[in-house]
C-alpha cells in the first residue's frame, strides 16, 4: 500500500534539504504545524480562479475539458445526471463544481479547509441549483456521508495531506461511495522515485507509483 511503498523513498524540499526517507520529512514537521502552515498559506490566496490555480488561471478551460473527457465515458452507463451526487474535495471556490460536476450530477457537495473559499463558493455558485452542501473542513478530518456519492473528485489537494491521513481519508471516501461510485484523484506526480516538498504551502508532490500503490479498501 501507499505507506509501505513510499516509506523508503527519499526526497527533497525547495530550499535544499534532503530527506533519506519520507518518514524523516514527517518527523521534521509536527502534524499540527504541517496543517496549520498549509492553512495559513491559503488564507493569503485570492478567492478567484487565478488564486486557485496559482497564477495559471488560463489553463482552467483545458483542465476542465480534459477532466470531462475522462469522466463522462466512465459514468454514461450508470445513473442519470439528475440522480448522481458528487463530492468536490479541496473545492476552493468551486471551479470544478461549477464547470464540471454540476454538468454531470444532480447534486454537488463541496468541502474545503478554508472558510473564506467556502463563503466565496456559496456566493459564486448561488444560481446553480445542483450545488447542495458546503463543508469548511480539512480533508484529514472530513468523513463523507456513507453511501451518498457516485463521484468523489479529489484534484490538486492530496499533496496537502500527510501519508497516514491520506490513506485514512481515502478509506472513508470508499465508504462514502454508492455501489458503482468512483473516486477520481487528479494531481501532479514526480516521474522519479522521490518526493518533492514545497515549503511555501506545505505540500508534497509524490512519486508516479503513488497511484498504483494506494490502498483504499474499507
Amino acid at each position: 500500500n501507499l505507506l509501505q511503498a513510499g516509506s523508503m523513498l527519499s526526497g527533497s524540499d525547495d530550499i535544499g534539504n534532503h530527506y533519506r526517507r519520507i518518514d524523516d520529512l514527517w518527523a521534521a514537521y509536527d502534524e499540527s504545524v504541517w496543517y496549520q502552515s498549509g492553512a495559513e498559506y491559503w488564507t493569503k490566496v485570492d478567492s478567484d480562479v487565478e488564486g486557485m490555480l496559482g497564477g495559471f488561471g488560463h489553463i482552467s478551460g483545458t483542465d476542465i475539458a480534459g477532466s470531462a473527457s475522462f469522466i463522462v465515458p466512465l459514468i454514461k452507463d450508470t445513473k442519470t445526471t439528475q440522480t448522481r451526487v458528487a463530492l468536490d474535495c479541496g473545492s476552493g471556490i468551486g471551479r470544478i463544481s461549477k464547470h464540471l460536476l454540476s454538468k454531470i450530477c444532480g447534486k454537488v457537495d463541496l468541502v474545503d479547509q478554508n472558510p473564506q473559499f467556502i463563503e466565496s463558493a456559496k456566493e459564486q455558485l448561488s444560481n446553480i441549483p445542483q450545488i447542495d452542501r458546503f463543508y469548511a473542513l480539512g480533508l484529514q478530518a472530513f468523513s463523507p456521508e456513507e453511501n451518498r456519492y457516485d463521484i468523489i473528485w479529489i484534484q490538486w489537494v492530496v499533496g496537502q495531506i500527510r501519508d497516514t491521513d491520506l490513506v485514512l481519508f481515502l478509506k472513508r471516501c470508499a465508504r462514502g461511495l454508492t455501489e458503482k461510485g468512483l473516486i477520481v484523484i487528479k494531481d501532479n506526480v514526480n516521474r522519479k522515485d522521490e518526493f518533492i516538498m514545497d515549503t511555501g504551502d506545505h505540500s508534497i508532490t509524490r512519486y508516479l507509483g503513488f497511484s498504483d500503490s494506494t490502498c483504499i479498501s474499507q
